[in-house]
């Protein structure tokens, strides 16, 4: 049975203990546990994860599908679990087993989170997946072609009234007293280390000057995906994105430039519990990524969701079934 993205956050009750997991975590240790389907047989059990988005749960049903069509294991549906920090720790405590993250997610936010990106796709990759599987019992995939960076959008109008381009142009703007501009943030990104406080840091804001704008309304907390409708209503005059999302060219919304280079690469990529990673399942895991391709091809699906109104398993199926891998 596939779930709506909006009861994503009805898990959390689910996770009182599991949202506080952090450090090292509870993976550690858990290298010695055997493998049921090292063989092939059909005695492994493999549930997939994912986040609260659109295109973290169209991910997540392209894995859940290509377990379940061409290999022995048995597959669980727990898509759409929940917020970043949620989704890790159902990971952490084995709650989950298999999700879609994201380079620079892994990198910044997730334990044992650095201060710095790496510059480069593949630089980032590698520094990612030599980590994470060092610190934690589990394997990191081959990372997609496509990249699905964070950015702060606004339409032309607010651009050119206020001639802010770039995120230091923004910074400027509210350090020099202006807070009559708003910023739609979702709460997750308003949390992570890669989200609203460290983006705050990195481009300078006056500590001051952001306590006023904060107290002035000027930065508006909501749910999940809903920051493009607060910007397309006139509710909040920018917003946090994603670079694939569709609501981009639908509202006809502008990228404020990262300038100073805040964000890392921020490539999708299969996550697995070192337990329950066999050949078989990587090879299937693995054919995702190239046959989405360029960011286009993630854009248009993530339409069929978010602006077409369709089932993510549907969309996920129907592209993977397109693709001749299902």
């Amino acid at each position: 049975m596939t779930r709506s993205e909006s009861d994503g956050f009805s898990r959390r009750s689910l996770l009182s203990t599991a949202g506080a997991v952090t450090g090292a975590g509870l993976l550690a240790g858990c290298s010695s546990v055997e493998n049921p389907g090292a063989d092939g047989d059909d005695s492994l059990e493999i549930v997939v994860g994912s986040k609260n988005f659109t295109e973290s749960i169209i991910l997540s049903y392209m894995a859940y599908e290509v377990l379940d069509a061409n290999t022995d294991a048995s597959v669980v549906d727990e898509t759409n679990y929940g917020n970043n920090a949620e989704t890790w720790g159902a990971f952490e405590n084995s709650t989950i087993d298999l999700y879609w993250d994201y380079t620079g997610t892994l990198w910044l936010t997730n334990p044992p989170q650095n201060d710095e990106p790496v510059i480069g796709q593949e630089e980032q990759y590698e520094a990612v997946k030599e980590e994470a599987e060092a610190e934690h019992d589990l394997e990191v995939l081959d990372m997609a072609p496509f990249e699905n960076t964070w950015a702060i959008v606004a339409d032309q109008e607010t651009i050119d009234e206020t001639d802010i381009e770039t995120l230091s142009d923004l910074a400027a703007y509210v350090n020099d007293g202006n807070y009559d501009l708003s910023v739609a943030v979702e709460d997750d990104f308003y949390e992570r280390n890669d989200g609203w406080p460290g983006l705050t840091e990195h481009y300078g804001f006056d500590d001051e000057a952001l306590a006023e704008w904060e107290a002035a309304d000027g930065v508006v907390v909501v749910n999940v995906g809903l920051t493009y409708d607060e910007v397309e209503l006139g509710t909040a005059d920018l917003g946090i994105a994603y670079s694939t999302n569709a609501q981009l060219a639908t509202y006809n919304l502008e990228l404020l430039e990262d300038d100073e280079y805040f964000w890392p690469a921020y490539n999708p990529i299969p996550v697995i519990a070192a337990d329950k990673s066999t050949p078989d399942i990587r090879d299937e895991l693995n054919r995702i990524g190239p046959a989405i391709g360029g960011p286009g091809t993630m854009q248009e699906l993530n339409a069929r969701v978010d602006v077409d109104g369709e089932d993510p398993q549907d969309v996920a199926n129907s592209f993977l079934s397109d693709q001749g891998l299902i």
